[in-house]
C-alpha cells in the first residue's frame, strides 16, 4: 500500500499506518521534507562549476573569499545586484578610485566580485584588469592562496602577453598619473575625515530627509525603478565613493603603523600591538552598545535609539530584512 501511495503521488512520502486487528489502515500521508534540497544543490553545484569553467576560458584562474561574505551571506538576487554594482567600476567602489587618481573605466564591465554556491569571491585578475588598466601586470596565483595582504599592494608580477603596440605610448602618461594619485592620497590623508563630515555629510543628511517624506505606496512600477536607479546613483556612487575615502586612507594608515611597529617589536608582536591601538576608536558599533544598555537601565528610550540607529538591523547588509525603525521586535526582545 505504501508503495501504491508513493507511486500516486510521484515523490516519496512520510507515511503513518496502523492496524486495526489484522486489517491495515492508511492514516495520512506527506511529503518528507528536506529531499528536494538535496536534488537542488547538486544541480546548484554543478551549475556553478560550468559557470567558473566558462568565465576560466581555458586559463588557470583563482577567485579569493571576500570579506563581504562576512556580513553578507546568500543575499538575495535584488541585494546582491545592487551590492555588485556598488563594488563595480560603475559604483561607489569606482568613483573613489577615479577621485583617487586611478584610471579606472565608468562600466558595469569592470565587476570584480562572483557569487558562488551563495558566498561572495574575488577575482583578482579582474581587480588587476580594473585597477592598472593598460599595464602588463598580473597577480601572481601561487602567492595568493598563502599570502591574504598580497591583493593590498600593486601587482609586481609581469605579464608581457598583455603588453602591446601602444605600451610606449602610454608609459609617460601612467607615471604621471600615478604621481599625481600619490600627491592626491597624501594630501587625503591630513583633509580626509573633515572633508567627509563637513562637505558630503550634512548634504547627504538633508538628502535622506527628503527622501523620506516621499510616499512609496503611491507610485507606479516605473516610478520606483526610476526612483531606486536615483537612489542608487546617489547614495551609492556618489556619497558611496565619499564614505568610503576616510575608509581607503585609514587602511593605508593603519598599514604604516602596523609597519613601524614591526620595526620596532618583532612582526608578531607589532602586529598585535597595532590592532590595540586601532581597537575601539569611538566605533559606531560601541556608541550602539552603550545606548542598548543605558535602555535596558532606565536611562534612555527607544526613540531615541531608533532616532539614531534605525536605519540598522542584524544581518544589515541583506537589503530585504526590514530595518529597526520598520520592526523592532527582536531588539525589544533582546532588552
Amino acid at each position: 500500500m505504501a508503495l501504491k501511495v508513493e507511486k500516486y503521488f510521484g515523490y516519496p512520502l512520510d507515511i503513518e499506518f496502523g492496524f486495526d486487528g489484522e486489517k491495515f489502515a492508511l492514516l495520512q500521508s506527506r511529503r518528507i521534507r528536506g529531499l528536494e534540497l538535496i536534488s537542488e544543490t547538486s544541480t546548484a553545484i554543478e551549475e556553478n562549476r560550468h559557470r567558473l569553467t566558462t568565465l576560466a576560458n581555458g586559463k588557470k584562474r583563482v577567485w579569493i573569499s571576500h570579506n563581504l561574505s562576512e556580513t553578507l551571506k546568500y543575499p538575495t538576487p535584488l541585494t546582491w545586484d545592487i551590492v555588485r554594482h556598488f563594488m563595480s567600476g560603475a559604483g561607489g567602489m569606482g568613483e573613489m578610485y577615479r577621485q583617487l587618481g586611478y584610471s579606472v573605466a565608468e562600466n558595469e564591465s569592470e565587476e570584480f566580485l562572483e557569487l558562488i554556491c551563495g558566498n561572495i569571491y574575488a577575482d583578482p585578475d579582474k581587480i588587476v584588469s580594473m585597477l592598472w588598466r593598460g599595464l602588463p601586470v598580473s597577480c601572481d596565483l601561487n602567492t595568493l592562496g598563502t599570502d591574504v595582504t598580497y591583493l593590498d599592494n600593486p601587482p609586481v608580477l609581469l605579464a608581457p602577453e598583455k603588453a602591446d603596440a601602444l605600451l610606449l605610448l602610454r608609459l609617460p602618461s601612467v607615471t604621471w598619473g600615478s604621481i599625481a594619485s600619490w600627491m592626491k592620497i597624501k594630501k587625503l590623508k591630513r583633509s580626509a575625515k573633515n572633508s567627509f563630515e563637513n562637505d558630503h555629510l550634512p548634504g547627504f543628511l538633508d538628502y535622506v530627509k527628503e527622501e523620506r517624506g516621499k510616499d512609496l505606496k503611491t507610485m507606479s512600477d516605473r516610478e520606483l525603478r526610476e526612483l531606486l536607479s536615483s537612489r542608487r546613483r546617489c547614495v551609492l556612487r556618489d556619497f558611496g565613493a565619499a564614505t568610503l575615502i576616510p575608509g581607503f586612507i585609514g587602511a593605508l594608515s593603519m598599514k604604516n603603523l602596523t609597519t613601524l611597529l614591526q620595526r620596532l617589536l618583532g612582526e608578531s608582536e607589532g602586529q598585535a600591538m597595532s590592532q590595540i591601538f586601532t581597537a575601539g576608536m569611538n566605533s559606531i558599533s560601541s556608541q550602539q552598545y552603550q545606548l542598548i544598555s543605558r535602555i535596558a537601565a532606565g536611562d534612555a528610550d527607544m526613540n531615541e535609539f531608533l532616532k539614531q540607529f534605525g536605519h540598522r538591523t542584524s544581518d544589515e547588509m541583506e537589503l530585504s530584512i526590514p530595518r529597526w525603525r520598520e520592526d523592532h521586535s527582536a531588539l525589544t526582545a533582546l532588552i
